[in-house]
């Protein structure tokens, strides 16, 4: 059986700093609930797959 990969959660600092944009910009984007979002607590956490759909949410405007 393959092993899992592992993959890092991004914060929602994490992704200003991907992607060069304010914590509420940021905030705007998963407040969408169309991307796959991990809440611990109060934090907002994304897988870094899906990274790039993010950015495609970004370049969309």
């Amino acid at each position: 059986m393959p092993e899992p990969q592992s993959s890092e959660l991004l914060s929602i600092k994490d992704l200003e700093n991907e992607l060069d944009l304010t914590s509420s910009e940021v905030t705007k984007i998963l407040d969408q609930k169309e991307l796959p979002i991990i809440c611990i607590g109060k934090t907002k956490r994304v897988l870094s797959i899906h990274l790039t759909e993010v950015r495609k949410r970004v370049t969309k405007g």
